[in-house]
């Protein structure tokens, strides 16, 4: 399949959740020369992520479903959910959660 899944820690309750999505590179993969992605929330919170950690790393996805029967997002998430993998190989630094994603930008 085309999905992803991982198994995101969720350090605000103590508890482990399945999600379900798209690597962010695999999103991306033709497109190319850019150094850097921004994922941002509705509420305008954002993160930004190197994409030499990115490149190959299905660890790190933009999730659309939750839970070991993959629900569709709540509310509070949706539409899209920045998570990783707590075990990934790799783990981008600065990395955060980001809820509600509305845009991604590609930094050059």
């Amino acid at each position: 399949t085309n999905r992803d899944r991982v198994l995101y820690y969720d350090r605000r309750n103590d508890v482990e959740v399945h999600y379900t999505g798209i690597a962010v590179w695999r999103l991306l993969e033709r497109l190319e020369g850019y150094r850097a992605v921004t994922i941002e929330a509705t509420d305008g919170f954002s993160v930004t992520l190197d994409n030499d950690e990115l490149e190959g790393n299905d660890g790190v996805i933009l999730a659309m479903y939750t839970g070991e029967d993959d629900q569709l997002l709540g509310a509070d998430e949706w539409p899209l959910r920045l998570v990783w993998d707590r075990n990934a190989a790799v783990v981008p630094e600065g990395i955060k959660s980001v809820r509600n994603v509305v845009s991604i930008e590609l930094i050059y």
